[in-house]
């Protein structure tokens, strides 16, 4: 089992569609243990490193019965490590594999106005359930677990709102088939946006102690008018983009790089018009993120229609301990 999810692991998350950067996670079980991604750790070093670590499922399960939903690493090679934050939720559900991605496509359709429904016919036939959005960890376990306790049972997808996805099978070759399932279900094709930078405008960020980024999509922030109008007035969308790209877009109103300060969580600046830059020395899921964004916001609409998280769900994201541990180890 471990070699096949090793394998399930790293064929996630070097798919940039469906995983970015440190996001995401995966868990197996086996018998008593529950071994789960450690925390801040990438799914696409599965087959290069250990990334998981391993808990007593009967004690894990106790702690959720006491309303604790902090997971200690109980021995072995990763003990330095902390539990992936969606610990519970893998602890939750009766599947022997359980993968949770951030697939682009679904992401996209999930922050639109009336995506339940639109899940509701794409995903006909299969046994799946809609989460409003929920804070990752335990409010996000709860939601999971009070949906199971209304169906009287635990379905095999669960589709989160303004987050991702999850998937429980028996084995890792099923739950790499459903994922792939829903991902051409719910495909949804980006606009074209010119992706050229204006380097005579962007030259005051460039000598300024900024570089472009290494992924030229990202230039479709500045560069694509529905996506600049979402990023200026919808600006987070989902936990992972507030966690690595800030609380809050910085836009140069035109006077460079003296006319604002940084925002310390969100290196990234967008100049309407004329391209993005980001600080030297970001973090490559730093870098991963504003790539998923820009990805996600080409196959969104106008910005009227999308549904971002509130000022208070984005501060219970980027000041919660949890994700500040992910992103001070985060590489």
């Amino acid at each position: 089992m471990r070699t096949a999810i090793n394998g399930l692991s790293a064929s996630l998350g070097k798919n940039p569609s469906l995983v970015q950067g440190p996001g995401g996670n995966v868990s197996w079980k086996d018998g008593a243990r529950l071994h789960v991604k450690a925390s801040g750790t990438w799914l696409a070093d599965a087959l290069d490193r250990d990334i998981f670590v391993s808990l007593s499922l009967p004690d894990v399960h106790a702690r959720m019965a006491r309303g604790e939903y902090a997971f200690a690493v109980d021995g072995g090679p990763g003990q330095s490590l902390r539990a992936s934050i969606e610990t519970a939720l893998h602890a939750l559900l009766p599947h022997r594999v359980v993968v949770h991605v951030h697939p682009v496509d679904v992401i996209a359709r999930s922050v639109r106005e009336g995506a339940q429904a639109a899940f509701a016919s794409l995903m006909e036939g299969l046994d799946w359930v809609w989460i409003d959005y929920a804070k990752p960890g335990e409010p996000l376990a709860r939601a999971m677990q009070r949906a199971s306790d209304a169906m009287g049972r635990a379905p095999d997808v669960w589709v989160l709102a303004n987050h991702g996805l999850v998937v429980g099978a028996d084995d890792p070759e099923r739950a790499w088939r459903v994922v792939e399932e829903i991902g051409s279900r719910v495909a949804v094709a980006p606009r074209r946006a010119p992706l050229q930078p204006n380097l005579e405008r962007l030259r005051p960020w460039l000598d300024a102690g900024y570089r472009l980024p290494r992924e030229p999509i990202a230039h479709a922030l500045a560069l694509d008018p529905l996506a600049t109008e979402t990023a200026q007035s919808r600006w987070v969308l989902y936990p992972d983009q507030a966690v690595f790209l800030g609380g809050a877009g910085l836009f140069d109103p035109g006077e460079g790089p003296d006319a604002r300060q940084v925002h310390p969580l969100g290196p990234v600046v967008i100049v309407p018009d004329a391209g993005v830059v980001v600080a030297d020395g970001v973090n490559p899921a730093c870098e991963a993120m504003l790539v998923c964004y820009s990805e996600v916001l080409l196959r969104c609409g106008s910005a009227e229609d999308i549904v971002s998280l509130t000022d208070d769900e984005i501060s219970e994201i980027v000041n919660w301990d949890a994700e500040a541990f992910r992103r001070q180890i985060a590489r």
